[in-house]
């Protein structure tokens, strides 16, 4: 999958204060409205914290009622959101012996939306394999039957699940891969959309201008806004420095994901990357990161501010 081409530099003028209504909206949300109202069952892909979970919530309707699989684990467990990554093979072990009164119960809800997060509950480098594929083929079952009730059905996924030859063909056999079009990757922000996030924040002018040259458009710099967005308990940045702080944090977090799941040899591509190096090509796997932006000028390149995370002082010229 290849991330789409757009202009490096921000915009040439400040950001004016008036640019934008506070409402948001955004491509992506949109398009996942509309796959799920044509196909009922959606799939979300992309990296660790690029905002698919809020992407989904900030799709939804309102009025509609939503099942999340993820947060009835963490209820069940009585273990917080921070360490829900520690309990993966709880997870497992809950999944298995709960599927049946799971779906069952979904079957009989008044939920219309069911959100199934993260369900292929793969962090390590080995990928989507034996018992975390089987677990994953029970959310495709589940998943299938209740697309059949008339449910609409949301899969959130992590990236390196699409290139599990295995998974993609159980997620075919489900009937969840019906064309390549209800498959969704959630990439880079265009700079119409990074001003509608800054805005919502309250950051406009020369800070807005400012940070979208060191963000470039990258996912991960606007998830704390994304979620304050989406989510009542979390807060609103307060100013722009307080963004990147929240944003470089997210990064560090995203970057310990990523080092469990590439392979040495991407890993040393993702090294040049963050050093301030641009590079003509490199694997999929380091494209889709999350850390990284493809521009047809400037090429294959890291934005400053994943960079600056990573103690480089390289600029982009």
């Amino acid at each position: 999958m290849q991330i789409s081409a757009l202009s490096l530099s921000a915009p040439e003028n400040d950001i004016a204060d008036d640019a934008f209504e506070p409402k948001l909206e955004l491509h992506h949300a949109s398009t996942i409205k509309d796959t799920l109202e044509k196909f009922n069952i959606a799939v979300i892909a992309g990296p660790p914290g690029v905002g698919k979970t809020e992407m989904v919530r900030l799709s939804l309707d309102e009025e509609l009622l939503v099942f999340d699989l993820r947060q009835r684990f963490l209820q069940d467990s009585d273990c917080k959101k921070f360490s829900y990554n520690q309990h993966k093979v709880d997870e497992f072990n809950w999944l298995w012996s709960q599927q049946e009164t799971l779906t069952q119960e979904l079957l009989c809800s008044p939920e219309q939306a069911i959100l199934l997060d993260e369900f292929d509950l793969c962090y390590e480098e080995e990928g989507l394999v034996g018992p975390a594929l089987e677990t994953a083929s029970v959310i495709l079952t589940m998943a299938q039957r209740l697309v059949a009730a008339g449910k609409k059905v949301l899969l959130v996924l992590h990236d390196e699940a699409l290139r599990s030859s295995p998974f993609m063909n159980r997620m075919r056999a489900a009937g969840v891969l019906q064309e390549d079009e209800s498959v969704l990757f959630l990439d880079r922000y265009s700079q119409e959309e990074e001003q509608r996030l800054l805005k919502i924040a309250q950051i406009t002018g020369k800070e807005a201008a400012s940070y979208m040259g060191l963000a470039c458009g990258l996912p991960v710099a606007y998830l704390p806004i994304l979620r304050a967005v989406t989510n009542d308990a979390v807060a609103m940045p307060k100013d722009v420095q307080d963004l990147r702080v929240q944003a470089e944090t997210q990064i560090k977090k995203n970057m310990a994901v990523i080092k469990k799941i590439l392979p040495p040899s991407d890993l040393e591509y993702l090294s040049q990357l963050t050093r301030g190096q641009r590079l003509e090509e490199c694997p999929e796997t380091v494209l889709n990161s999350g850390l990284v932006i493809q521009d047809a000028a400037y090429g294959i390149y890291t934005p400053l501010l994943a960079r600056a995370v990573f103690g480089s002082r390289s600029s982009r010229e």
